[in-house]
């Protein structure tokens, strides 16, 4: 009936452009993307996610009815896949309601640094991120994947290489976090201390975690993926008001 509209809404996106002028493995595109994703999703406190991806190529152009080319127009090349880094319908994000933005964090170069650190350390990334974009995963693989990641953040991060006393690595990134994470912690030693004690246990054991998890397990993963995050942001010299 009518004009058929059944639907109104705002739309709030983002969009990413990669550049290079020399061939290149898709992958390395899709880690930067990844990497970048993960940035934003940061920042905004909310998954950030890829509707689709497109590519282009210089010897492709898009052309006119008459069959002309563009001066700069591309014809599109749809690169499908699954993206399981989704995010549930929601309303659009307020800047107040943000973490930080582009402005905060210190613009394009800040990213750019984000982006050289995130390769880096890839793989302790992606499994903290994990633990944001996976909605059904279960409280103790939240908490022990961070865990793992600052276990190897750290080994790298200060190049020691060997396994040492688990609390030692996790003390060392607290160190290196520094304020504001130790206001959200108290006392490290204690922290440190029962984490350590946690992560030695069993979580089919009476004393191991439980699948719904307490309030204090909850906190602490919060706790964990900001360690990390911070952790993060430091090496990529963010301003220290982030």
């Amino acid at each position: 009936m009518g004009d058929h509209v059944n639907d109104l809404g705002v739309t709030q996106w983002w969009s990413l452009s990669l550049l290079r002028f020399e061939t290149e493995a898709l992958d390395i595109f899709l880690d930067v993307a990844s990497d970048f994703q993960d940035l934003v999703s940061i920042a905004v406190g909310h998954v950030a996610q890829f509707d689709k991806v497109v590519m282009h190529h210089p010897e492709l152009p898009e052309l006119s009815l008459a069959g002309t080319p563009f001066e700069d127009g591309r014809h599109d090349i749809t690169y499908h896949a699954q993206w399981s880094n989704r995010s549930p319908p929601r309303t659009p994000v307020s800047e107040q309601d943000m973490y930080c933005t582009f402005v905060d964090l210190g613009g394009i170069e800040a990213v750019g640094r984000w982006l050289s650190i995130a390769a880096d350390y890839r793989t302790e990334l992606g499994r903290v991120m994990a633990t944001r974009y996976r909605e059904g995963m279960v409280l103790e693989d939240r908490i022990m994947n961070v865990c793992a990641a600052l276990d190897s953040f750290d080994k790298q991060r200060r190049g020691t290489g060997k396994r040492v006393q688990y609390a030692k690595p996790i003390m060392q990134s607290v160190d290196f976090a520094a304020q504001p994470f130790l206001d959200l912690i108290i006392d490290p030693d204690r922290w440190v201390g029962k984490l350590s004690a946690l992560a030695m246990t069993s979580p089919t054991t009476a004393n191991g975690f439980r699948v719904d998890g307490s309030v204090g397990d909850h906190l602490l993963a919060e706790q964990l993926f900001w360690l990390f995050t911070i952790c993060m942001l430091r090496l990529a010299d963010a301003p220290d008001a982030i």
